[in-house]
């Protein structure tokens, strides 16, 4: 993507005019910098990890600079240049790389033809034939709730609601069969909005409800991918509560729903005005990534991917003793907030991020559990450098591999390990799996049996006409059904603290070898807090 600095454009203008623009740019960045972190003044030298932000400030200061500054960073550059002059740096040579820029906004087709067909993303793809495999079990569910405590106007609610589908059409679409392959079709009549009354219980139930909720699935061929419902628990509190299908969702998508349907709520009742048209949807990403895979870009994605499920990863975890298909365990995980401390220490004084230090801890473990140094961390990425994509609701996440060293060096290799990663951000995982075997290559020895995720927090509190809201993601606890083939993922929210849950794999682990692996994780955490992990 190309970079515009005033009236001229990257790549444009006398010889030697490189600096100029360098600088300029990079004032820009320093400028992002501040508007994020708060900080009074930033250097051009200033690190944004030394300052102390963090991987998810990181996509903050991108989306920031994409959308009002024309200034395209990824989230790899800011592992690889911290610095606002490095990260200018950066992003001129991308431009430089990249070419022409495409114009302001896309004129979306997909609004140009309302009501008719057009491509699944790659990892909506995915997911579909997944989904149809498990015969629309609720595996791919994401339920979270907005909590309306006082005088709440339940019909301006249901209204908030369709005003924010309409405005996201991923959530109003079915696939179908199109030319012998799924489609996607935007339907136009608004979702229901379920209502449920447990005043006469004293609001016991609610819990219940959402776990059938992230147990049904949904008919993808002929109901859209969202469902909601109303529950009241008192006369002033009522909880709504969100049921999307990943096919059409991802993390980031959960707090632009919650906040498009708290800003169409008090439209509703005359305290803002409604916000305009979203220039992009989440069918022009679709078809911008189908044009954009092929060729030198997606062999040089699948060369790099190759490359790190090439070696064997070792096994973490002892053989099954039986089969006990997708039977996962799923437990809730606090970080001590001490050790939390002490991660976020380590991270400013070697100039990296939390995350990083997260994928350093991960590797530890994976090299404590197999006494092998050469580990391999499933990560979760956002997937959001695409212009535009920081305002849709849609499937965007995706998969990662990073390749660490769990005995030497641990942080150093983690971090490289990141950045290599990111570099293939933009290519869905399971596609990637998928062309490789069709050339023959065996990925199954290379997958990793450690996965880490890092969430923006579920918990928010928002002041509406008459109301306070508080917000939140279900999760489910106990014995589950997960069709990923992780052994042990940990999943984390910075929520006041580092708090999330562990998922592992019942066939994986005998509770006694479970039992040692979690005390192992933690041990892993402590180190990479107390030395950095070096």
């Amino acid at each position: 993507m190309c970079l515009t600095v005033g009236p001229q454009r990257c790549g444009e203008g006398p010889a030697g005019a490189g600096t100029d623009r360098a600088g300029a740019i990079a004032e820009r960045i320093a400028g992002a910098f501040r508007e994020v972190l708060g900080e009074a003044r930033v250097e051009s030298g200033a690190s944004f990890f030394e300052l102390g932000g963090t991987s998810l400030e990181a996509l903050r200061v991108a989306s920031l600079l994409r959308e009002k500054e024309q200034v395209s960073l990824r989230l790899g550059d800011f592992f690889a240049h911290g610095s606002p002059a490095g990260l200018a740096e950066a992003a001129l040579r991308r431009s430089r790389e990249d070419g022409a820029a495409p114009g302001s906004s896309l004129r979306s087709r997909a609004r140009r033809r309302a009501g008719r067909h057009f491509p699944l993303s790659l990892s909506q793809e995915g997911l579909y034939a997944m989904d149809r495999g498990a015969k629309g079990a609720g595996f791919f569910n994401s339920v979270w709730w907005m909590r309306f405590e006082g005088a709440v106007d339940l019909v301006s609610v249901e209204h908030a609601v369709n005003d924010a589908v309409l405005r996201q059409p991923a959530l109003r679409t079915v696939i179908e069969s199109h030319g012998g392959r799924p489609a996607q079709r935007v339907l136009t009549q608004p979702v229901p909005v379920e209502r449920t009354d447990l005043r006469d219980r004293g609001g016991r139930g609610l819990r219940r409800i959402m776990a059938g909720e992230a147990a049904e699935g949904f008919d993808l061929e002929r109901r859209v991918p969202a469902r909601f419902r109303l529950v009241r628990l008192a006369d002033d509190t009522t909880v709504l509560v969100g049921t999307v299908h990943h096919v059409a969702f991802d993390g980031v998508s959960c707090d632009l729903l919650v906040d498009e349907i708290a800003h169409a709520y008090a439209v509703r009742l005359g305290a803002g005005d409604p916000r305009p048209e979203l220039r992009r949807h989440y069918a022009d990403f679709a078809e911008w990534q189908r044009d954009t895979l092929r060729g030198d870009r997606l062999a040089e994605h699948l060369e790099g991917i190759r490359a790190v499920l090439d070696r064997p990863c070792p096994r973490i975890a002892p053989a099954p003793e039986r089969d006990y298909g997708f039977l996962a365990r799923v437990e809730e995980f606090e970080v001590p907030g001490a050790i939390e401390q002490r991660l976020a220490e380590a991270a400013v004084r070697q100039d990296t991020s939390l995350f990083v230090l997260l994928v350093a801890a991960m590797t530890r473990l994976g090299t404590r559990l197999s006494g092998e140094p050469e580990q391999k961390v499933s990560v979760q990425a956002a997937n959001r450098s695409w212009a535009g994509s920081e305002h849709i609701v849609g499937c965007f996440s995706n998969v990662l591999t990073v390749a660490g060293n769990g005995h030497e060096e641990v942080v150093a290799a983690a971090r490289a390990g990141v950045v290599e990663a990111l570099r293939h951000e933009e290519m869905p995982f399971d596609t990637a799996l998928s062309l490789l075997g069709d050339e023959g290559f065996d990925v199954r020895a290379g997958l990793p049996g450690l996965g880490l995720a890092l969430q923006t927090s579920p918990a928010r509190r928002i002041e509406l006409p008459g109301c306070a809201v508080t917000t939140g993601q279900f999760t489910e606890s106990g014995d589950t059904v997960d069709p990923t083939p992780f052994p042990l993922v940990l999943e984390l929210w910075e929520d006041g603290g580092l708090r999330g849950v562990v998922r592992s794999l019942r066939g994986a682990w005998p509770d006694d070898s479970y039992r040692r692996a979690l005390a192992q994780l933690r041990l892993a955490l402590a180190d990479a807090g107390s030395s950095g992990g070096r």
